[in-house]
């Protein structure tokens, strides 16, 4: 005959296996839900619309450390993707979005990743206060949205972007087309946005930009980049000095002030970049005589 004290255990067993079983149960739901499957690799999660093998791609590309420098980026939110997934639509993917041949083929080939277009609302919204202000001496329609691809020195090539003035806008995106297919390295194009607007921030991080509402440095004159007609290229190995006082920027880039010092990032009188703006009728900064500003290419008054 069953005791009581027998059947009040056989219930507490029977109860402890269906929460155990309960909790194994929560335990594999929470898996799936957070991407981790037995089939995915440790550390992995799993990209949403796939077959539910394929890993995500969120850490950053390891690079060539010998390129690499401190940089002061500040976290917008709009910081690089380290590679894209399929399908890709050009004109959506972030500056800075690392491409591979196979889905540059997927997409359309190269072709679909260098135009201009006008600055849409998205775009203007987060410009206003930053790169265009109330002394901005253009107006919106006057300025295009260029989105191009580029190689770095380690030849990985990245998607590009610069918002620049309507009459050099296709001139430009032929030039870095010429200079992508040369493989001629850029290491990042990115908006001053990404930067807050701060010109220091984006020379720092090596970044190529053009448009913002700036004055020239030492002076009270507005840049050539408040109208959209300068381009500042590679800007930490191609430095600003006064000749004068010896002022230099960016900060950390006084050794790129001996241009015989080796850099693959470095502008040279005569090198393709060189050519290619200078033939457009652009000038160059390293030509001035009282300043240089070896980055730079300037449409002249």
């Amino acid at each position: 005959m069953v005791s009581k004290f027998q059947l009040r255990s056989a219930r507490v067993r029977l109860i402890a296996a269906i929460c155990v079983c309960a909790l194994l149960a929560c335990g594999c739901s929470w898996r799936v839900l957070n991407g981790k499957t037995d089939d995915a690799p440790a550390g992995s999660a799993v990209v949403a619309g796939t077959n539910g093998t394929e890993p995500a791609t969120d850490a950053p590309a390891e690079t060539d450390s010998s390129n690499k420098r401190p940089g002061k980026m500040i976290d917008s939110g709009f910081g690089e993707v380290a590679s894209a997934k399929l399908p890709i639509d050009p004109s959506r993917l972030a500056a800075g979005t690392v491409l591979t041949d196979a889905q540059i083929a997927e997409a359309g080939g190269e072709d679909a990743f260098f135009f201009a277009e006008p600055i849409d609302d998205e775009l203007f919204a987060r410009m206003q206060g930053v790169s265009f202000k109330d002394e901005t001496p253009v107006s919106r329609d006057e300025l295009r949205h260029i989105r191009v691809l580029h190689k770095d020195a380690d030849g990985v090539t990245h998607v590009g972007e610069m918002v620049l003035n309507a009459r050099i806008a296709d001139t430009c995106v032929s030039i870095f087309r010429q200079l992508y297919d040369a493989g001629y390295p850029i290491e990042k194009m990115r908006l001053v946005e990404e930067y807050g607007g701060e010109d220091e921030l984006s020379m720092e991080d090596d970044n190529s930009s053009a448009f913002n509402t700036r004055i020239i440095e030492g002076t009270s004159v507005i840049s050539r980049h408040a109208y959209g007609l300068a381009v500042d290229i590679n800007t930490f190995y191609n430095p600003f000095i006064i000749l004068s006082t010896g002022a230099v920027e960016p900060v950390g880039s006084e050794p790129y002030t001996d241009r015989s010092v080796d850099s693959p990032y470095k502008i040279e009188r005569g090198d393709l970049c060189y050519r290619l703006f200078t033939e457009a009728g652009f000038s160059w900064g390293g030509d001035w005589t009282s300043r240089k500003d070896y980055q730079h290419f300037e449409i002249p008054e």
